[in-house]
């Protein structure tokens, strides 16, 4: 390297303030000969004759380490770039640039030590940035600490004048001369932490801001929204929830997770994974010292005490990231929280508010780690029992389904233990600076994330950088009818495919937890917000009550629910009335938005309403519309959608064949001589005929005809439409063998419906061998042919000519056991739809699993 090339170069624009320009070239001349600095000035047009008269005496008086430039106005952004081409072109042996407003300056020893710095530090570290010492309006403020990106995104502590890598720019790193109004110096960080750059702080620097009554800074801070707006629509991809979580998990990790005495703390973001080791009494010194040094000291925000055996139980049941989303939300307004686990007998996974039993059954306990509060909880402490949850404290019981397995009750032996280990007396430090620091604190990731991006914390689930693969499913509840086995069936040729679906429920406090739902789901998720699927008054599109999620949720809980569907790459929106509000917002943040349509509901005099005019209304929202039927497609695009928006994904049996087509004829041919059996297969309730039902049974149950009734009332109705039947009503079937059996004894299926989409016991049914009588309703005249182990009764001739039709269909089949023989054969041997050749255009439409999306 030349022996008298410079070093470093600091750069200086110069705009209207000759008098201080002065001080700032005077302090890079004095700076220690170690350092060979060199001054580039900048004069950005300047119209005061000062600023060319001082600089070019300063050129003149020291030639070959005083450079000036005089350009065209182009900003202050123009100006540094302009110095940046001519230091690298000038010098390409140079190490390092300084960036220095000419109404600052810097001590002599400043740009030795940062040059020492850099040498010493890995090539990522592309910054020395100092702690600010202001002149004029006296104030000190300290930039110690690692350097964080979440951080940054936040607030910027990295001051212009801070000492950047050459090989940095040389990476093309320039200043946006777009950013005219302030703020380009933060922008500039952002761009090369971005792309994996770091910063490192130099103490006791000698860096001097001057500070006045009003400057470009105080201007940029009055525009602070508008600027950062448009700073923020260049990295829309790393303000998506992801590369938040990403950043969060490499910097600052959400949760302390401690499960057995001796073993430490485990310090995640992602609690399925393993994170950082730390020892229990490290972590304890930890807490103290962030609660002396918040905005210099991270510690993860939310100390969790639970056992390996509760997390696996939770991890089984799919439940594990949603439980730990739930329980930093419930600590937003809370000193503890508590989790409690039944063992169910059913399939039905349930959450519910509040404590089972006292705290000592608690299977999770979670505490706020730097809120003082928890420290002197006596139930905590060991100096009282814990018969009950204490005050201020929010808990939840969660009914696990079977096999649920070893629900262990040892948090609050775990909660005690460390609690001790955290009031040891132990030597406090000194104060590691006498600056001030107003950063936010670091443990505050709520804070952050409503900050920066304006939403809640994401679900902790892990993702691959770069790969674009988690689809969540939303409905608004989940009992396993015919929607919630339409969104399994999809799910499950997606995660073949590669893709990661999950499950969210927006509006029940249960979902049926099913073998089928287990396999084809990476995760469940309650997302507890009681009003999320509310509707306004008189707020309505032809009849249909329009989301009122903006209007009637507090903004936490809307953010909350945004950081949550926002770690979906493909959102798919099935009758969520909640995830149509939020449909544009997460389309904004890169997230695919997908409608699943699945029938057009009828009012009772036979309008149409509900979920198909929702989807009307919310279109523009939407990428894509997807309907399961022929005769949905075209109601679409009667109605306004575009045809280009429509896919066409048609229903299919619930569950793969069990038996061939052979096997079912043989056994429909050897069946004895005996009643008609007919069976009826699910909701009591009003759209599926449920008083039509009880007519056609009334008629029928004494002239040959033997019955079934499988099901149960999802949606309570009262009045006529109850069920009347007298026969005893069968709890609702889940699992295939028992569906095939309940197939395999009827002879007919009725669907008595109102309104329908493509019923999948419809499909099931025939696929066994059963024949099917229906309302001509929806789209089941395109799943069956009249005539071919199928009839349809029509729904336009009034309430008796429908139940007369079903009674005399069913008559004639009771009469007649060659005909009831020949339609079930019929019935076996029609075409079978697979879910695999449904889903084709949807797997088509997906983005590429590793394709990332801006």
């Amino acid at each position: 390297m030349d022996g008298h090339a410079p070093r470093i170069a600091a750069i200086i624009p110069a705009w209207r303030q000759p008098a201080l320009l002065a001080e700032a070239i005077i302090s890079v001349l004095r700076q220690e000969a170690a350092a060979r600095a060199a001054a580039i000035i900048v004069d950005d047009g300047c119209d005061f004759p000062e600023t060319r008269e001082t600089a070019l005496s300063f050129a003149r008086a020291h030639p070959g380490r005083v450079h000036y430039f005089r350009r065209r106005n182009g900003g202050l952004s123009a100006a540094r770039n302009t110095g940046i081409a001519f230091a690298l072109a000038a010098w390409p042996e140079l190490e390092a640039v300084m960036f220095l407003d000419a109404d600052n300056r810097i001590q002599p020893g400043l740009l030795a030590r940062a040059l020492d710095a850099l040498a010493a530090a890995p090539p990522e570290t592309g910054w020395i940035y100092p702690d600010i010492d202001m002149l004029g309006l006296a104030e000190n403020w300290s930039m110690r600490g690692p350097f964080s990106l979440l951080v940054l995104l936040r607030t910027n502590f990295c001051d212009a004048g801070s000492v950047v890598r050459a090989d940095l720019l040389r990476r093309g790193f320039r200043f946006d001369e777009s950013l005219r109004d302030g703020f380009e110096d933060w922008d500039f960080w952002l761009q090369a932490a971005e792309a994996g750059f770091v910063g490192q702080h130099l103490p006791r620097a000698g860096f001097q801001y001057r500070r006045r009554g009003e400057s470009m800074s105080i201007a940029a801070n009055r525009r602070r929204d508008v600027i950062l707006a448009q700073m923020n629509r260049k990295r829309r991809a790393l303000l998506r929830p992801p590369s938040l979580l990403a950043i969060e998990a490499r910097e600052a990790p959400r949760f302390a997770i401690l499960s057995q005495p001796g073993l430490g703390a485990r310090l995640t973001s992602l609690p399925i994974e393993a994170g950082e080791r730390l020892a229990a009494e490290a972590l304890a010194a930890r807490i103290q010292d962030a609660r002396r040094q918040p905005a210099v000291v991270h510690v993860p925000p939310f100390l969790c005490f639970v056992s390996e055996a509760v997390l696996a139980a939770l991890e089984s049941a799919l439940v594990l990231p949603a439980l730990f989303w739930l329980l930093q939300r419930r600590l937003r307004h809370a000193q503890g929280f508590a989790l409690f686990l039944r063992a169910g007998k059913g399939p039905e996974l349930r959450l519910e508010p509040g404590a089972a039993a006292g705290l000592e059954a608690a299977a999770l306990i979670a505490l706020p780690a730097c809120d003082p509060a928890w420290g002197t909880e006596p139930a905590l402490a060991g100096r009282a029992a814990a018969p009950a949850l204490p005050a201020g404290w929010n808990a939840v019981t969660l009914t696990l389904p079977p096999p649920a397995g070893p629900l262990d009750t040892v948090a609050l032996a775990l909660a005690r233990g460390f609690l001790q280990l955290f009031l040891a007396p132990r030597e406090a430090p000194l104060p590691a600076d006498w600056r001030a620091d107003g950063r936010l604190p670091r443990h505050d990731l709520l804070a952050i994330y409503d900050a920066v991006a304006g939403l809640g914390p994401p679900l902790p689930i892990s993702r691959r950088p770069g790969e674009r693969r988690e689809v969540g499913f939303l409905v608004p509840l989940h009992s396993f009818g015919g929607v919630e086995k339409v969104i399994a069936n999809q799910a499950r040729v997606l995660r073949a495919a590669g893709y990661r679906p999950h499950l969210f429920v927006s509006g029940g406090d249960s979902i049926t937890l099913t073998p089928e739902t287990r396999t084809a789901f990476q995760s469940a998720t309650l997302m507890d917000c009681p009003d999320f699927d509310a509707c306004v008054d008189r707020y309505e599109y032809f009849g249909t009550a329009m989301s009122g999620f903006e209007r009637l949720n507090p903004p936490d809980a809307r953010q909350d629910v945004i950081g949550l569907l926002g770690m979906m790459d493909v959102v798919i929106n099935t009758h969520s009335l909640g995830g149509h509000g939020i449909a544009a917002q997460l389309r904004s943040l890169g997230v695919t938005m997908m409608m699943g349509l699945h029938l057009v509901e009828r009012s009772p005099l036979g309008a149409p309403e509900g979920n198909a005019h929702m989807a009307l209304a919310y279109e523009q929202a939407y990428d894509h519309i997807l309907v399961i039927s022929r005769a949905l497609w075209e109601w679409a695009r009667g109605f306004g959608i575009p045809e280009q928006k429509l896919v066409l994904l048609p229903n299919a049996p619930s569950y793969p064949d069990r038996d061939p087509e052979a096997a079912i004829c043989r056994r429909r041919a050897a069946r004895p001589p005996g009643p008609l059996r007919v069976l009826f297969l699910g909701r009591l309730d009003w759209q599926k005929g449920v008083d039509r039902l009880n007519a056609i049974i009334r008629a029928t149950r004494r002239r040959g005809v033997e019955w079934r009734v499988i099901g149960r009332r999802v949606v309570m109705e009262a009045g006529p439409h109850a069920d009347e039947t007298g026969l005893p009503i069968e709890p609702p079937l889940h699992d295939p063998a028992a569906l095939d059996a309940a197939y395999d004894w009827a002879d007919v299926l009725v669907l008595p419906s109102r309104f329908e989409g493509v019923p999948l016991t419809l499909l099931e049914a025939r696929r066994r061998g059963c024949i099917v009588i229906a309302t001509r309703v929806g789209a089941v005249a395109e799943a069956v042919t009249e005539g071919e182990g199928a009839w349809l009764i029509e729904p336009t001739e009034g309430e008796a000519a429908i139940i007369s039709g079903f009674v005399a269909r069913l008559l004639e089949l009771a009469a007649d056991p060659a005909l009831r023989a020949h339609q079930a054969e019929l019935a076996a041997r029609a075409p079978r739809a697979r879910w695999e050749e449904s889903m084709a255009p949807l797997l088509a439409l997906l983005p590429p699993i590793g394709a990332a999306k801006g």
